[in-house]
């Protein structure tokens, strides 16, 4: 007898997969999108592990569905879990090998888990291959510029931040990352016209005015400790700390 409802039971096993199998794939991807709205409305009230598990259950059902592993990467992402993030962009990045549904968003996102990783050749490789696609992207060269930078490939990242410059004129961004490159190179004049550049644009930019203030610090002390104290009002936590401990009121 027990034999009997054991064998049953694997017989069962081996007919339910027939159930998916009759559907068509059209029918399985509605019942994915269903799933991923319910992830997308779970995610947006807070219920995160909620959302994870609606994602794997429209991935259980049809693993070649894209759209499932883009929401369950951007989700990820956006939790600043890269680890996990990056696993299913990858997967997403394999199903569009021919990059169709490969959006200039994916790209960044994808290059940026990896250069959070610490592997930057990987996410250089990706935001290039994003570039191909959108040559004037901002944040696909930003992206470049900085894993250069992070890499010390100073020369390389500066290239990339004149490209950002040049195509994206007065952008606050690559006016930052020209600073902090000259700055990393020993350019003190340089890097402090790059941040007064960028502090025209950005006159409330308090990371900025930190960064400005220590390139300052041997030329003009003054300036340098009233930059400090303006960028702690306006909330720099590393001005304010310096504040702190140098005894300045801000």
């Amino acid at each position: 007898m027990k034999r009997l409802i054991f064998f049953s039971f694997i017989v069962l096993l081996f007919a339910l997969p027939s159930c998916y199998n009759n559907k068509s794939q059209e029918q399985l991807r509605a019942e994915c999108d269903s799933l991923l709205h319910l992830a997308a409305d779970s995610y947006n009230a807070d219920l995160r592990e909620a959302a994870y598990n609606y994602c794997n259950q429209a991935i259980l059902l049809d693993t070649t569905y894209w759209r499932s592993y883009k929401m369950k990467a951007d989700a990820y992402y956006f939790d600043e879990k890269y680890d996990s993030a990056i696993v299913a962009y990858e997967k997403l990045y394999v199903l569009n090998r021919n990059h169709d549904t490969l959006t200039h968003e994916i790209f960044y996102r994808m290059a940026y888990s990896y250069h959070e990783l610490e592997l930057y050749e990987k996410a250089l490789i990706i935001a290039q291959e994003g570039l191909l696609a959108n040559p004037n992207d901002f944040w696909l060269m930003d992206e470049v510029s900085l894993c250069y930078a992070l890499q010390k490939k100073y020369d390389l990242a500066e290239n990339w931040a004149l490209k950002e410059l040049n195509t994206h004129e007065n952008d606050a961004a690559a006016y930052f990352r020209l600073a902090w490159i000259n700055g990393e190179l020993g350019r003190t004049s340089k890097a402090i016209e790059y941040y007064q550049q960028l502090l025209v644009l950005q006159p409330n930019n308090h990371a900025a005015m930190n960064n400005l203030s220590v390139h300052y610090w041997n030329r003009d002390r003054t300036k340098a400790i009233e930059l400090k104290k303006k960028a702690a009002q306006l909330g720099d936590d590393t001005s304010r700390e310096w504040c702190k401990e140098n005894g300045y009121d801000y």
